[in-house]
């Protein structure tokens, strides 16, 4: 029973979580405690204080908070990753400043203006990320911007063949974008790194951008009214939890061939680690030994995005055109026992472009190189 309750659970956050509704019985966000607030976030607490270091590192550095926000969730540890990133983007500003803030009543405050801002979405948001354009959210402008940002803000601006051109001083309107994520939500991170960023680092002339980490997707007892969640928490801290999960573990180690991502689908106890439209769920996976970072630059037309599709997908197509913006492709490789991941990037050829190469981060080591691009 316990184990049907937990699926019944998950089925209502990931299937369902459109349909969702929240329970006054146990609900994530903000309690008041005298003159403060308390927070519960949905990933437990590194989440709530990865959420804080990314609102201080936007109040204190807002010139800087963008590239550093960017490095830590692109990083494999969103909190260990927060000195170096801001050391590596900020090199002015002291780390303790911002974990004073995080911890301290500037902070508290702080987040408290995030859910403030997250309960007045209209509609009322429902899961994560949740994104608005111009102060608006539909299903339309969710959907677009999950597979190309870039070509939904410039279809939204007023000159649109002129959208990565000039400067801001040429613009008289812009596109406003507003992000609302959870900090060590995977869907946010892999909209924040593989979307929004590029995207800003191109268009930042005309676009301008708004991250409130707070979320809190909610999401409790639709399917089982009458089931009391404290028993479903006693199962899962107690011992039937301890062996159900066990259990679990038990099944994951048996499969043929081992599993080396999450989701990792079985068809009739069968499941294919080389078929080419799996490719994207290495874009999240964290189980690697090494990763690189690759930027291909060059010439226009001289094969780029196809060499990209070649190696990473083993796919061919003459009819590519020109890159607009940034394609992406992630690739894990194995070599002496050594699970590799490639993050491989290929950017559109004009010097326009050139601010994409000074964003490549080491966010582990706290370095940056520079490259520009050079003619072929």
């Amino acid at each position: 029973m316990c184990v049907l309750k937990l699926a019944l659970t998950l089925v209502c956050i990931a299937v369902f979580v459109k349909e969702c509704t929240s329970s006054p019985a146990y609900r994530f966000g903000e309690k008041q405690v005298g003159d403060k607030f308390e927070f519960t976030c949905q990933h437990g607490p590194d989440e709530c204080l990865g959420n804080m270091i990314e609102t201080c590192v936007m109040n204190k550095v807002p010139d800087a908070a963008v590239a550093v926000i960017y490095c830590m969730e692109a990083a494999v540890n969103v909190l260990k990753a927060a000195e170096s990133c801001l050391a590596l983007f900020s090199p002015a500003t002291v780390f303790g400043d911002i974990m004073a803030c995080a911890n301290g009543e500037d902070g508290n405050q702080l987040m408290h203006q995030n859910a403030k801002k997250t309960a007045a979405l209209q509609p009322p948001h429902q899961y994560v990320p949740w994104i608005t354009i111009n102060g608006e959210h539909s299903e339309d402008l969710q959907q677009k911007p999950m597979s190309s940002l870039f070509q939904l803000v410039c279809s939204l601006y007023k000159v649109l063949g002129q959208c990565v051109h000039g400067n801001s001083s040429r613009y008289a309107d812009s596109v406003n974008v507003s992000l609302y994520y959870e900090s060590l939500c995977p869907g946010c991170r892999q909209f924040l790194v593989l979307q929004l960023m590029p995207t800003f680092i191109m268009l930042n002339d005309i676009m301008n951008l708004e991250l409130v980490p707070y979320g809190n997707a909610q999401c409790l007892t639709l399917f089982s009214p009458a089931t009391v969640f404290g028993d479903i928490m006693a199962c899962a801290n107690g011992e039937d939890g301890n062996q159900l999960m066990h259990q679990n573990a038990k099944k994951t180690a048996a499969l043929q061939p081992p599993h080396q991502y999450v989701p990792w689908i079985t068809i009739n106890g069968m499941a294919s680690v080389t078929e080419p439209r799996y490719g994207h769920r290495d874009s999240v996976d964290q189980n690697f030994d090494y990763m690189f970072k690759i930027l291909i630059i060059g010439n226009s037309s001289v094969g780029k995005t196809s060499f990209l599709f070649r190696y990473a997908d083993d796919l061919f197509t003459p009819a590519f055109v020109s890159t607009v913006g940034i394609d992406f492709k992630v690739k894990t490789i194995y070599k002496s026992d050594k699970r590799i991941k490639l993050q491989i990037w290929v950017t559109k050829a004009e010097e326009e472009f050139s601010p994409v190469t000074d964003v490549r981060t080491g966010a582990e080591t706290g370095k940056s190189e520079s490259v520009r691009p050079q003619k072929l």
